[in-house]
């Protein structure tokens, strides 16, 4: 007899309440020699949501009966092929607008955000999802107009002159803000961001309050921003395309549902990663100025929180 081997992946059943498998396993099940394991998976499933009725199964046709221990030893491979999944803490969405470019949208799931200037471990599974945030120096390789990182004030004038957008991290509260080029927030709303443990960067500022906040022309790239979209709900958008000029990227973020949206580092300096399940997932074209990033925006699982089973 020849036997067919089907991934328990493949396959997907419905919940069951021990009440209602007691009822099931109280009757024997007449039951044909098992011809494939997709079928005696099948058995199990089908008699896993009889909802606790008295029905008996009459699957194969046959020669051969076999009882409930047969069944229970199926059973048992079926409910730990059921063992619940980790939570997906990234959920990712594929959209496109109407003149047909391309957006791959990230929104995480009940994570702490940050940004930090220790380059996020892919091998720390608290983390998941980490993309390049500030622009950094071309000399110093140093961030660029990080005000303010966890807390520590770090400047108090811009060294960038044509960012307006401002991004203000304190606890779990995010904020897209919008300031005049080359300025910076006042003084004291840096001293209390420090004060609370905060972060505080000046990018550009690509939308604001619903409208496009950029001018026609400039170079192309793969594009990626934060977006603040309805009910304060904050997400990170990539196009799919490398050939964007900007002030197109944040029309399209309109039509996305953007309200506000700040941009974060492209060009050489696109790598980021996402984490799916057990992969890790690398995001950006280019990827050449990887060793050089200075800092990242990071979701991260909180501490106090139990991880995904």
């Amino acid at each position: 007899m020849k036997l067919t081997k089907v991934p328990l992946t493949e396959l997907r059943f419905h919940p069951v309440t021990m009440a209602q498998l007691r009822t099931e396993l109280a009757q024997p099940y007449p039951v044909e020699t098992v011809q494939n394991q997709a079928s005696a998976l099948k058995t199990a499933s089908r008699i896993a949501t009889a909802n606790g009725s008295s029905r008996r199964w009459h699957l194969f046709a046959g020669e051969t009966t076999m009882w409930k221990n047969s069944l229970l030893f199926w059973l048992f491979i079926m409910l730990g092929a059921c063992r619940p999944q980790g939570a997906q803490q990234v959920l990712v969405v594929e959209k496109q607008t109407k003149h047909g470019s391309s957006y791959t949208i990230f929104y995480p799931q009940k994570l702490a955000v940050d940004v930090v200037t220790q380059r996020p471990a892919a091998t720390d599974e608290r983390c998941h999802l980490s993309v390049a945030a500030a622009y950094t120096d071309l000399d110093t390789y140093a961030p660029l107009d990080l005000l303010v990182c966890q807390g520590r004030l770090r400047q108090t004038a811009a060294t960038v002159g044509f960012l307006t957008g401002v991004l203000t991290i304190v606890g779990d509260t995010l904020a897209i803000g919008r300031v005049a080029a080359g300025q910076v927030p006042p003084r004291a709303q840096l001293a209390r961001a420090s004060q609370r443990q905060g972060t505080v960067l000046l990018q550009e500022l690509l939308v604001f309050e619903g409208k496009n906040q950029r001018q026609a022309g400039g170079s192309v790239f793969q594009r990626r921003a934060l977006v603040e979209f309805a009910n304060h709900r904050f997400a990170v958008v990539e196009s799919a395309a490398d050939d964007l000029e900007i002030q197109q990227f944040a029309d399209d973020l309109l039509e996305l549902g953007a309200k506000n949206a700040l941009y974060l580092d492209m060009g050489d300096w696109d790598e980021g990663w996402y984490r799916q399940g057990s992969q890790v997932v690398t995001l950006g074209h280019r990827r050449t100025d990887t060793a050089r990033q200075s800092n990242w925006l990071v979701f991260t699982r909180p501490r106090s929180a139990a991880p995904p089973q």
